[in-house]
């Protein structure tokens, strides 16, 4: 059995720390692995500095490419500090592929007052997007990575996703046995070239049984 392969694509957004985003695609991808669930990981490594999805449209059709060449079933897209909302959009309704949105949960304010991530309000701002583009999606409770909610939500997306991709597969059926009319078919062809030979009631060696009975009758 083949194995699932998923779209990894981990988005950020220039306003909010790269350095922390940066973390977390690796924390992430670390953690989906751990889980042990035997699927391949397509990431973006290669494709830009940072191997994510940053900033409106910057790699956006190379994204698609190298999904489409590795023919991923499923696209996970971590939030991990706000997100690329649009380019999101463009990458899934490209792909017509399951997606997952999840990203972790936000942490307190610097002392200073910034903010590190905003990653909830990004996952509101890329599902709203999603919609507007008909990209069906589900998402992950906004979570810890430890958390086991995270575990459980991206278990059951994977689950499902190996549904969608078994029922998308071209079917295959085994031989069946030939029916009943194919059997008369046959007999029909054989018998007109002379290998099967109809026999007639008459040379059954008492008479036919019926005639035997009609002429028992008669006398």
């Amino acid at each position: 059995m083949t194995r699932l392969k998923l779209g990894y694509a981990p988005t950020r957004r220039f306003v909010f720390s790269a350095e922390d985003a940066f973390k977390y695609k690796v924390l992430i991808k670390e953690k989906i692995e751990s889980f042990g669930m035997g699927i391949d990981i397509v990431d973006l490594e290669g494709l830009n500095a940072e191997g994510s999805l940053y900033d409106d449209n910057i790699n956006a059709d190379q994204i698609i490419d190298r999904f489409k060449k590795e023919n991923v079933d499923a696209v996970f897209f971590p939030h991990c500090n706000f997100g690329t909302e649009d380019t999101v959009a463009r990458v899934g309704k490209a792909l017509g592929k399951p997606v997952l949105l999840w990203g972790p949960r936000d942490e307190a304010p610097l002392a200073d007052g910034m903010r590190l991530r905003d990653t909830q309000c990004g996952l509101f701002a890329t599902g709203k997007v999603l919609r507007r583009f008909n990209v069906p999606f589900t998402y992950v409770t906004n979570s810890r990575v430890d958390d086991p909610v995270f575990e459980r939500g991206f278990t059951n997306f994977i689950a499902a996703a190996n549904v969608v991709r078994k029922f998308r597969e071209p079917a295959h059926f085994a031989d069946r046995p030939p029916s009943r009319l194919l059997l008369d078919d046959d007999v029909q062809r054989r018998r007109a070239a002379g290998a099967v030979r109809h026999r007639d009631p008459s040379d059954h060696p008492g008479g036919h049984p019926a005639r035997l009975e009609e002429s028992g009758k008669r006398e």
